[in-house]
């Protein structure tokens, strides 16, 4: 299933609290007459978690009578260091809004929380493939198989810049500012931007797996016959997260 805003944000943000419950306690497809003591963690406020608990002393009409006053939220705790420290966030830094404008007003791709799904920012630095050229060895060919062997030849670092011009037909490599850290059970597919395609940019990135973490690399072409100037800091990707009704055999980790 994909994930919601709010799941989203579950994932990215620690708990508030800690809440102990009791429940239903279903034993051989029947109700105990017993319920068990849970505890989870809530995102609710506190006023929230307050008013649960007075509900749950509330009398409510067709209740059984070895469950009246019983079920429902009965205390609740702050999250220990130890349980803050254990919380590691799907995406950081995390925005719960989506941003589409600059500190100074201006209009720019979007990057933040949506509906279903995540805008990720590209970073501030780049490598920038050169035209071809020979060398004393003879002209560069690049190895799918062996990039690092060619590197030094057919790229240029950009690094910690405002923004890079890719030159017409030209392609860079960049990476996303969040870092991502995807849990076990949830892989992520990557969807270019309206606002970035129609300028002729064509943007790629390969699925995130579970269990990957790491900043997000960046596949960036200009389809056009015009330079492209592309701006550090903006909206470049939506993310959308899938849970898998069932743990993989293998994750990425």
């Amino acid at each position: 299933s994909i994930l919601s805003d709010t799941e989203i944000k579950h994932l990215c943000l620690p708990p508030t609290f800690v809440v102990t419950e009791k429940v239903h306690d279903y034993h051989q497809g029947s109700v105990s007459m017993y319920p068990k003591t849970v505890e989870t963690f809530s995102y609710l406020s506190e006023e929230e978690i307050m008013l649960k608990m007075q509900d749950r002393l509330k009398p409510t009409a067709g209740r059984r009578m070895y469950d009246q006053h019983s079920l429902g939220v009965v205390s609740y705790r702050k999250l220990t260091e130890m349980e803050l420290s254990d919380f590691k966030p799907m995406i950081s830094p995390y925005s719960s809004e989506s941003v589409k404008t600059t500190p100074e007003g201006k209009k720019i791709p979007s990057w933040g929380s949506s509906s279903y799904g995540y805008d990720i920012r590209i970073g501030r630095n780049f490598k920038l493939f050169t035209k071809p050229a020979d060398e004393p060895l003879g002209p560069v060919v690049i190895d799918v198989c062996d990039f690092a062997a060619t590197e030094e030849y057919v790229v240029e670092d950009h690094n910690d810049v405002d923004y890079i011009v890719i030159p017409p037909h030209g392609f860079a490599l960049g990476h996303s500012v969040e870092y991502i850290n995807m849990p076990e059970q949830i892989t992520s597919i990557c969807m270019g931007k309206s606002s970035i395609a129609r300028t002729s940019l064509h943007m790629c990135i390969t699925p995130l797996e579970c269990g990957w973490s790491g900043h997000v690399t960046i596949e960036l072409e200009n389809m056009s016959d015009y330079p492209i100037r592309l701006h550090s800091g903006i909206g470049i990707s939506q993310l959308l997260f899938f849970r898998g009704e069932q743990p993989c055999a293998v994750s990425y980790s």
